[in-house]
């Protein structure tokens, strides 16, 4: 049976208003996942989707609410604590690429891995980027590939660190419905293969059916479906 490896209670996150109040975008809701599992939330465009995806991330910090990735707080670590497990243990893909323009593609994909030892790995990168389908591409820059490529790239990203837990936010979002599904079957298929957890955020409901669990985030609550 698989182990929880992350969870949340009671989550809540308010926003201030700019001329008083509070908007409340998460109203305690709990959530889990389990290791090697597929995890989509779906919901209306400001529901607090991308919200709950970066706090259950450490990206950000909940208003109240604790959150636990195997079984240690986090809210309770330091900020360089958290960086060092977000580089080693989860990996991130999000709407927009987020490559970094002056590097070739296959740089690109060994960055999280130099940052987490200040060493490279040529024969991983080049792995990934041939399971991804744009091998060829290697040693090109960011602006010489089409939008699936460079989210096809970020998919061999987020996976160089050997992450347990892939958070994608939107990673579709601007792509033509052609492309899209080939991304989102493709990034099924590599967790699927490197045995990580997806947490999977969009506003496409035809992508949930392919997914083990689907949430929707409505005023602030997950509603399974």
């Amino acid at each position: 049976m698989n182990e929880i490896i992350l969870k949340c209670e009671n989550l809540h996150k308010y926003f201030p208003l700019p001329a008083e109040g509070e908007l409340k975008v998460l109203r305690g809701l709990d959530l889990e996942i389990v290791s090697q599992s597929s995890t989509g939330i779906i919901g209306v465009s400001g529901s607090g989707k991308s919200t709950l995806l970066h706090i259950l991330g450490s990206l950000d910090s909940p208003t109240k609410g604790k959150i636990f990735y195997e079984e240690k707080e986090m809210n309770k670590m330091s900020d360089e604590k958290l960086s060092n497990l977000r580089n080693a243990h989860f990996g991130f893909i999000f709407q927009f690429h987020y490559l970094i323009s002056e590097l070739t593609v296959i740089e690109n994909v060994m960055l999280p891995y130099f940052i987490k030892t200040n060493r490279q790995n040529n024969g991983y990168a080049e792995k990934l980027l041939s399971d991804v389908g744009i091998f060829e591409r290697k040693d090109y820059y960011p602006n010489q590939l089409s939008g699936g490529e460079l989210q096809r790239a970020a998919i061999a990203r987020a996976l160089m660190n050997k992450p347990k837990i892939i958070f994608a936010d939107e990673p579709t979002g601007e792509l033509d419905n052609e492309n899209a599904g080939k991304v989102f079957e493709l990034l099924l298929n590599m967790v699927n293969k490197y045995k990580s957890s997806l947490i999977f955020v969009t506003h496409n409901n035809n992508f949930a059916k392919d997914l083990q669990k689907t949430y929707r985030l409505y005023l602030g609550q997950l509603e399974k479906i």
